[in-house]
């Protein structure tokens, strides 16, 4: 079980799959199922949902290319996933439980508008993926409650604590503001509330930076205020940021994307940024060791 959602939580793109797994004995032998979740049941609805998730990542390429700095590509889609996005609610005003809500169809897929904590996360973690920047989606508590958030490897070869989700302010006009005050923040502030213990093998998970080399919110200017009274800072231009960081970047390498699963190694998966099964009959993705 804790395989099954480990590789869940580390391929967004599987995006199809619910959380009911059932394990079928014959004799000696033990079958491992997956079901597919209700929304995606057809073939043809999860081709439809993958199109429109399509759509909105390749609006990502308008405005990225590889070779910037993974710094220049995380600031790049952070901003435009908040401006873009707004937080998913039901009727009652609680977090939404629909299933786009918790995926990156959410905030990929322009009829939703966006999604809770999930989805935010995964969204920013499938697209570093597709620009070679190495993250993880983490899952744990915040406070009381459950929430997702992400480490990403930057340029001096430190991973750093984003939280996408907790950067897009509410406000009372409905104005999209971009906020940085959870944008490579040092690890202690970052977890000073916080946990990974809703994340499976959070022992592969790596230590994270406490310096402020790539962290913006201590020297933005200031544009106004959340509803909640938070202050809300606009970030220099990319290129203005880079000069500020150039004694703290070195050369950026690439690794192979990983999903943990035991304690003592890891097997590659190898896959599209985005793989859909399109047959009725959905089949397992196919895992090389």
């Amino acid at each position: 079980f804790n395989t099954y959602f480990a590789l869940l939580q580390d391929n967004p793109q599987i995006f199809y799959y619910g959380s009911t797994v059932r394990i079928f004995t014959t004799g000696s032998n033990a079958f491992f199922a997956m079901a597919v979740d209700n929304d995606y049941i057809n073939g043809s609805d999860r081709i439809a949902e993958a199109d429109a998730i399509t759509e909105g990542v390749l609006e990502y390429d308008e405005i990225i290319n590889v070779n910037m700095s993974n710094y220049a590509i995380e600031k790049k889609i952070h901003d435009k996933l908040i401006l873009d996005n707004n937080y998913a609610y039901d009727e009652n005003g609680d977090p939404s439980d629909e299933k786009y809500a918790h995926s990156i169809a959410g905030s990929l897929n322009s009829t939703y508008g966006g999604g809770v904590c999930e989805s935010y996360a995964k969204t920013l973690q499938l697209l570093l993926n597709r620009y070679g920047v190495d993250n993880y989606f983490v899952c744990g508590y915040a406070g009381s409650e459950a929430h997702a958030w992400n480490m990403v490897r930057l340029d001096n070869g430190s991973y750093y604590c984003t939280d996408a989700t907790w950067d897009d302010p509410s406000t009372s006009s409905g104005q999209h503001m971009l906020y940085y005050r959870y944008f490579n923040m040092p690890y202690s502030e970052f977890y000073s509330n916080r946990n990974n213990s809703l994340t499976y093998f959070s022992e592969a998970l790596p230590v994270c930076a406490e310096d402020t080399a790539y962290y913006t919110a201590s020297y933005n200017t200031r544009v106004g205020y959340a509803e909640n009274g938070d202050e809300v800072y606009q970030a220099p231009d990319v290129s203005e940021d880079e000069t500020r960081i150039t004694a703290a970047t070195t050369e950026s390498t690439t690794e192979t994307t990983t999903i943990h699963t035991s304690t003592e190694g890891q097997t590659e998966v190898t896959t599209n940024f985005l793989q859909v099964i399109a047959s009725d009959s959905v089949k397992p993705i196919t895992i090389s060791k």
